[in-house]
């Protein structure tokens, strides 16, 4: 079976930034397909299987909350929400949750402790509509992880000041008690925000009295991607992969590649939303190589251009015609 997609689009109108006529593109490719996951698709299906799958233990989780146990509560979990952002440049409002995702990530490298599964808190997250800003806090953070069986729940904020100085601090709740177990903040600049992050992480297991061993220690010192722009475009992916908005995070994830090659991080979200190894060949893996041509022809200079740089804004109309034709089997 053939199913075929065609797309015409004015994808740079005037005043459009190239950003936005990135994501246009991206959105307009993804969700037509997404809605075939079952005819063509189930590499995706897979992959919404499992979130489905957490939801559902979630909500059962929520319904016996009142009945849980602490003895059901591993004492060596731990998971990590969003840390909350106040800033007056929108550019940074999704950092928080790039910074959580590192900060879950380089925990996991110790043999000790075991890290939530993302999409379980991803799921906690959006049942408790916790990603609400002021609602991640340390009242709701003992609930989250006693809903998630998780005695320890790392939680914090980021205030980015307009001097460039990020003020960074971060709790860890216990779910056992419900009292907050450790404060601890810092402070960086911008373009330092890795080695706040890296000072932070080491306390954190400093105040869970984890002991690292030389090798954890080395790998957990290793920088995710020496672009900070690559590492907002990440975060701008995990904030919308938590929102099950795929179209946006794939974009996302896409363009943090795009800025940095060796950024394995973001390259693994994509492979993971879309479930490469076992995705019908000719299906997402096509609408992949069609967001990098659109990035290409969003990104490459021309004459409609004025200006360089991601966001050079485009002085007139392009129409862009796209077709997909997916084979099943």
């Amino acid at each position: 079976m053939s199913l075929r997609r065609t797309f015409s689009l004015s994808a740079v109108p005037h005043g459009v930034r190239r950003t936005a006529a990135r994501r246009l593109l991206a959105s307009a490719l993804l969700c037509p397909t997404l809605g075939m996951l079952d005819a063509c698709a189930p590499g995706m299906s897979q992959y919404a299987s499992r979130s489905a799958a957490a939801d559902s233990s979630v909500r059962a989780a929520i319904a016996r909350e009142r009945s849980i146990q602490n003895t059901e509560i591993a004492a060596n979990a731990v998971g990590v929400l969003p840390l909350t952002v106040t800033t007056s440049d929108s550019t940074y409002a999704s950092l928080g949750y790039g910074v959580a995702a590192l900060l879950a990530s380089d925990l996991a490298r110790s043999s000790k402790l075991v890290v939530v599964e993302r999409l379980r808190l991803d799921a906690v997250i959006r049942e408790l509509d916790l990603a609400k800003s002021g609602r991640v806090d340390s009242t709701s953070a003992p609930r989250v992880g006693r809903i998630i069986g998780a005695r320890r729940i790392v939680l914090g904020a980021l205030e980015i000041r307009p001097n460039g100085q990020v003020q960074i601090g971060s709790q860890i709740a216990d779910a056992t008690s419900g009292a907050i177990a450790a404060s601890l903040s810092g402070s960086s600049v911008m373009t330092q925000i890795f080695d706040a992050e890296k000072a932070m992480v080491f306390r954190l297991f400093e105040a869970m009295g984890v002991v690292l061993s030389p090798a954890e220690r080395r790998t957990i010192e290793r920088r995710p991607t020496p672009s900070l722009v690559a590492f907002l475009a990440y975060s701008n992916g995990v904030r919308a992969e938590l929102a099950r908005d795929y179209p946006s995070a794939i974009a996302s994830f896409t363009t943090a590649v795009r800025i940095d090659p060796t950024f394995t991080d973001a390259s693994a979200r994509v492979s993971n939303i879309q479930n490469t190894p076992t995705q019908v060949p000719g299906t997402l893996s096509g609408v992949t190589r069609a967001i990098a041509i659109s990035n290409d022809l969003v990104n490459r200079p021309t004459p409609v251009v004025v200006g360089s740089g991601v966001d050079a804004p485009v002085t007139r109309q392009q129409l862009l015609t796209i077709t997909i034709s997916v084979r099943t089997p």
